[in-house]
């Protein structure tokens, strides 16, 4: 079975699960573009708040969404990662290449951990941690289809780290590096970032990120790195 196929019969029973999901709020997520996803040199997966409220325009399939008009943002940050090593961070100037970063964009995967459209930028922090709290086997299991090599927190660690505890309360995060902000976990390597969306000079947060997992790259075991 294809990954997104089995997302899609969990999205199933998510809904089935969840009486304030329906076919109409319900956002699909996951691997963008599967063929690229698989030809990638490390996966990478970026874990957000939930789909934007504006009408329509994350409705239905946010996978869809994004490979028809790839995120610029997360197109800088996947190619960064898919191409750093113990020794060479590709400059950002390489990274802004159109076909670079359109790539990597698509052969990302983006899951929200609210299924619904809501506040955007401004949602609530503690409805959402009560949100994901009440679907925090479903949002792991998502994870586990998935099976990413590296995991982009915007804005999203705390959230994640307490319902971890939820279902995996004798594993936790194990910080890696310098700079506080890289942890392993599940064969995984995660990463406590920002927003993609949330306002910044894009090329200084481009080089903050590949040199914290630069920094962790250097400490880890040689089957995580």
């Amino acid at each position: 079975m294809e990954k997104n196929e089995a997302l899609d019969k969990l999205f199933e029973e998510w809904q089935k699960n969840h009486s304030a999901y329906t076919n109409e709020n319900f956002v699909k997520d996951g691997i963008i573009n599967e063929e690229l996803w698989n030809k990638a040199k490390k996966k990478v997966l970026f874990v957000l708040k939930e789909p934007n409220k504006y009408p329509n325009k994350y409705k239905g399939d946010f996978r869809k969404f994004v490979d028809s008009g790839p995120w610029r943002v997360v197109g800088y940050w996947a190619y960064g990662l898919q191409n750093t090593d113990d020794n060479t961070i590709p400059s950002f100037l390489e990274a802004k290449v159109n076909e670079n970063w359109r790539t990597a964009c698509c052969s990302s995967a983006i899951m929200n951990l609210k299924k619904s459209p809501g506040g955007g930028a401004t949602e609530n922090m503690e409805d959402l941690m009560q949100a994901a709290k009440k679907d925090s086997k479903l949002i792991f299991k998502e994870i586990e289809i998935i099976r990413p090599d590296i995991v982009i927190c915007g804005s999203t660690f705390k959230v994640c780290n307490e319902i971890r505890k939820l279902i995996m309360p004798f594993k936790d995060f194990q910080p890696i590096g310098p700079d506080k902000r890289c942890f392993s976990f599940q064969n995984a390597i995660w990463i406590d970032f920002y927003h993609p969306s949330a306002p910044f000079w894009h090329e200084k947060r481009y080089d903050d990120l590949m040199r914290f997992y630069q920094n962790c790259l250097k400490e880890l075991p040689r089957d995580l790195g």
